[in-house]
């Protein structure tokens, strides 16, 4: 290969390593200017976000001249969950784990950090008017230690084995622009000149080590072996090494500068372990999103593993396992779950072996800044200058330390007030927030972080309210917050790389609408009284609020036109009063957001409840009456009253008498119906001195109620009195003998309603009112009832035997004691006649076309004679009968109707016991139709002792058509033969059939062919 081709290849090679390529780097730089002040800022997103980011800035010559450099993430989760670990932050001690431990001496604190952690190191200004060495960083023996500088000119660094390198021996690092030299000193000299002549080891450099605008970073070592080095991290190459040949012990690090420099020293505390076990991360996590986002930094040995998880109901949840990574350096990871079901959490870290071979290994597990975080999070970084001009404006830059030699692009932005303020635009579920617009280009990112707030002061808390939270980014003056929980007050920060200080704002969404199912009373409870209701429900827990709740109860009964309205409430207990008691009443309880919506009937919700009040007092009785008495007891009757106030149970009888008032006596019992009439009630005082005044006070208690309501009074003496008259007599004859002239009399009656005095009896007297031929008296029969120990009855009934037929009595019954007598209740009394106990039934016999045949009844041995008219009739509806007959009562009272053609047929008497066959028909006995319906009456009279009663009974029936004669038979049987035959039902023998052939449709054909419409050819069977 040629020179020329070679000589090309070495440098491309050479240029690719010093000057990479620059792949997208997210870092923007922004710088406001109002006035004569400079605002710088830097924004770094993706990747970079969690890189170091150092500010470049002219060098200032003394200490006050360090601008403060403020950075944040945003957007901001403050979380005592967070920690970065040191002995004295107080979350240390929250995070105490088992064999855990903070490091805060040992050489990996001291080692190069690239990550945001180096943001975090003190910049140290060095400078010829600074004290010298005022900077001394303790080392051990064998140490790594990282440095980071900018530097206007050449700086020293020193390597000593004591605190005063003019007493010590030490190593000399001279560090310029463009070479570094390494020189050894017993002691270091007081005038170093000759640097360049005696070091011991050299290294010259293609482009500047050192820079003013730009951050350089080495790693400094001295190892077990005595060799020293210096790193180049930015070169990622080792520019200087020499090996000691002596015993070294390194002590104290040390740097100096005749220019001014700025150096940051690294150094950082972290958590770690180095055993293998199962260990809580941390204090419980309180989740206030529904998702779950960790940003930790790790690092471990190279066959090291570590598990992160967490536990829940169906067992443990693996959040990060991580494997392989390079041994000892730091990485950045997220722990991350979405819709995450839980308010509390804890997180587990486990150690491990990644081969079980390696457990005599020592292990080595560590963490650092931790902290709750957000996935779509970005880091800003604020510079706050001192007395800076804005000709010094170029020389300021942010840069990643990574990769110093590039920078971002430079957005300027001029006269830049304060954050601008915000409106906002809400309903339940989302707010609209907006502000005045501060760059037309739409090139500033707005960072807009919500965060909702539980009205819930205590636990529990409302989950989804907690966890309604999120953060979103927007170029625009306004963003919508969507899917919000309502009535609740939300924090919105707004953060602006124009405005290092964050805008704060609280707004809150809207109320519900409608009241939601949660917020509706639950587990409402009712307390009556007789004359009051109490109703509380359960307060809605703040859980579940969504909104403003008013109530409105109201307590009516339509039935008595009775309404109550309590209106607009907010307690969610109340009393109504003014009800009546033991009645049944409605409460509506109307919950809604405000009085429109109850007033309107919208957006409301009605609960209806149905109560009846307890039972109050009764009040006195009614209808008291004293309805008997005698000499030793007292019966008295009542109704309750028609407004009882509850369901009365028990009553209350005082007796007093009239010579002591203050010897009444009284007694509870409970309420009992009369035996006698039950739809009154009755009570009985007993044990009662003769010929007394007696004063009776009856008053009743409701079920549930401990007094007696008001009292009513009847009054009367104790004597015999006359009892009351019996009413409501009736009788009916019963068992009436087939073979004798008796019957049974049964007679009824009610118990006198006004008894008065004691009954001990009934007197029942008949006596006949018939008149013998012979002139004998009337016949008499007296009976008694007897009553023992007033076992009254409602209604009494008492048997008179052998009671002849036919016969006319006049009934006499009164009551009677032992004293006294009632007055008669008078009855007329017939006993039925014989006819109504014999069947005298006429039998028919036959029914032709011109006549009926019946059989009479026989005469009974009892009768003297009887007689049989028979009246026949049609139901000819347009004829009407005869004046003749109608004159007849007996007939005009007994016939079947009152038209049609209407004759006497017979008039028999029957005098002996032969039975005779009556025919009605011919012309002497009316004619008789044929197909004619018929109604015929049979009166009998009969005669008996005298006596006459008839009986009637009917018969209705049909007479058959007339019969045909003998010519007119004969043409009915060829009528029919003719038809048959037309209708082939009568049919010739068949004939040959062995084929049949099908015939032109209603074609005259023989049997052995067939007529078919739907064939037309011929068909071989």
């Amino acid at each position: 290969m040629p020179f020329g081709r070679n000589n090309m290849l070495i440098i491309s090679i050479l240029f690719l390593i010093l000057c990479p390529p620059n792949e997208g780097i997210n870092l923007t730089y922004i710088i406001k200017k109002d006035r004569d002040k400079l605002q710088p800022s830097c924004i770094a997103e993706e990747f970079e976000r969690y890189e170091a980011i150092g500010w470049v800035y002219p060098i200032p010559t003394n200490e006050a001249g360090i601008p403060k450099i403020t950075t944040k993430f945003i957007p901001t989760i403050n979380s005592e969950y967070n920690c970065n670990f040191s002995k004295n932050d107080i979350c240390s001690k929250r995070w105490t784990l088992r064999d855990w431990m903070v490091d805060d001496s040992s050489m990996k604190t001291k080692e190069f950090i690239s990550d945001y952690r180096w943001e975090d190191i003190p910049t140290v200004l060095i400078s010829n008017s600074s004290k010298e060495f005022k900077e001394r960083i303790e080392v051990d023996k064998v140490f790594k230690s990282g440095i980071s500088v900018r530097a206007n000119g050449t700086v020293e660094l020193l390597v000593c084995s004591g605190w005063n390198p003019y007493n010590h021996p030490c190593y000399h690092f001279n560090i310029d622009n463009g070479e570094i030299y390494l020189n050894k000193y017993p002691v270091l000299p007081q005038n170093i000149s000759n640097v360049k002549s005696t070091f011991v080891e050299q290294y010259k450099a293609f482009s500047n080590i050192l820079t003013h605008d730009e951050w350089r970073n080495f790693i400094i070592s001295f190892d077990e072996t005595m060799t020293i080095k210096l790193f180049d991290v930015n070169l990622n190459r080792t520019v200087i090494k020499h090996a000691g040949d002596e015993n070294f012990t390194a002590m104290y690090l040390m740097v100096r500068s005749n220019n001014a420099s700025l150096w940051k020293f690294h150094e950082n505390e972290f958590l770690y372990t180095n055993t293998t076990q199962v260990s809580r991360l941390g204090p419980q996590l309180m989740l206030f999103s529904k998702d779950l986002c960790i940003s930790l930094l790790i690092s471990k040995c190279e066959f090291c593993d570590m598990v992160f998880f967490y536990q829940d109901s169906t067992g443990r949840k693996v959040l990060k396992d991580i494997g392989v990574i390079e041994s000892s350096k730091w990485m950045e990871i997220k722990l991350k779950e979405e819709n995450i079901q839980m308010d509390k959490i804890n997180i587990f870290v486990e150690t491990k072996f990644r081969d079980p071979s390696a457990l005599n290994q020592t292990g080595y597990w560590a963490i650092d800044n931790v902290r709750v975080c957000n996935e779509n999070e970005v880091k800003v970084s604020y510079l706050r200058l001192n007395d800076l001009t804005m000709e010094e404006e170029d020389f300021i830059s942010c840069q990643l330390i990574k990769k110093p030699n590039w920078r971002p692009k430079k957005h300027e932005y001029q006269n830049v007030k304060d954050f601008p303020e915000v409106t906002a635009v809400s309903n339940s579920t989302s707010i609209k927030l907006s502000w005045a617009q501060e760059n037309t280009r739409n090139e500033i990112n707005y960072f807009v972080q919500y965060q909702a707030n539980d009205i819930c002061t205590l636990e529990p808390h409302n989950l989804k309210r907690l966890r309604s939270s999120g953060f979103l980014t927007t170029k625009y003056n306004e963003v919508v917050i969507e899917n919000l929980m309502p009535f609740t007050l939300y924090n919105f920060t707004i953060s602006s790389v124009l405005h290092e200080a964050d805008k704060s704002i609280y707004f809150n969404t809207l109320e519900t609408v409608e009241p939601t199912f949660e917020e509706l009373p639950h587990k409402i409870q009712l307390r009556a009284t007789d004359s009051a209701v109490y109703v509380s429900w359960q307060n809605v827990p703040c859980t579940s609020v969504y909104g403003r709740l008013i109530y409105t109860l109201i307590v009516n009964n339509t039935r008595l036109n009775f309404t109550k309205k309590l209106s607009l409430e907010t307690n969610t207990s109340h009393k109504v009063d003014g009800l009546q008691p033991y009645t049944h009443y409605s409460l509506l309880i109307t919950t809604s957001r405000n009085a429109g919506n109850i007033y309107k009937g919208v957006h409301s919700h009605t609960i209806v409840l149905n109560f009846t009040t307890l039972a109050g007092v009764a009040p006195p009785v009614e209808n008291l009456e004293l309805y008997s008495m005698d000499q030793n007891s007292a019966s008295l009757r009542y109704d309750l009253p028609r407004k009882s106030n509850g369901i009365p149970t028990e009553m209350q009888v005082k007796r007093c008498n009239a010579l002591s008032f203050s010897k009444c006596k009284s007694y509870i019992s409970k309420i009992r119906h009369c035996p006698l009439w039950p739809n009154k009630l009755c009570v009985y005082v007993d044990n009662l001195m003769p010929f007394n005044l007696y004063s009776f006070k009856i008053s009743v208690r409701n079920l549930n109620t401990e007094d007696f309501g008001k009292e009513a009074s009847a009054s009367g003496y104790t004597l015999d009195r006359v009892p009351g008259v019996p009413t409501n007599v009736t009788y009916k004859t019963v068992d009436c003998h087939t073979s004798t002239d008796y019957c049974h009399l049964n007679i009824t009656w009610l118990h006198p309603y006004y008894e008065n005095g004691t009954i001990t009896s009934f007197n029942l007297i008949l006596n006949s009112s018939n008149v013998k031929e012979d002139g004998e008296d009337d016949k008499y029969i007296h009976e008694v009832y007897k009553v023992e120990n007033k076992t009254y009855m409602p209604k009494y009934s008492y048997q008179i035997k052998y009671v002849p037929y036919s016969t006319h009595y006049k009934l006499y019954i009164q009551s009677a004691n032992t004293m006294y007598k009632s007055s008669f209740t008078q009855l007329t009394v017939k006993t039925d006649n014989i006819g109504d106990h014999i069947n005298q039934t006429v039998k028919l016999l036959e029914k032709q076309s011109d006549r009926i045949l019946f059989k009479i009844p026989h005469l009974d041995h009892r009768l003297d004679f009887y007689v049989l008219t028979i009246v026949v009739q049609d139901f000819e509806t347009k004829m009407e009968i005869k004046p003749d007959i109608m004159e007849n009562h007996i007939i005009a009272e007994n016939i079947c109707h009152k038209f049609g053609n209407t004759w006497v047929s017979q008039v028999l008497k029957v005098e002996n016991n032969n039975t005779e066959t009556v025919t009605i028909g011919g012309s002497k006995n009316g004619n008789i139709k044929p197909n004619t319906k018929y109604c015929i009456t049979f009166i009998i009279t009969n005669r008996y002792k005298g006596s006459e009663h008839n009986v009637v009974y009917y018969e209705k029936l049909e007479t058959p058509e007339a019969p045909l004669q003998k010519n007119q038979r004969l043409t009915v049987v060829i009528i029919i033969y003719m038809y048959l035959k037309k209708r082939k039902i009568i049919s010739t023998p068949e004939e040959n059939n062995e084929n049949e052939y099908e015939s032109l449709p209603f074609d005259d054909c023989t049997n052995n062919c067939v007529s078919n419409d739907n064939y037309d050819h011929l068909v071989h069977k």
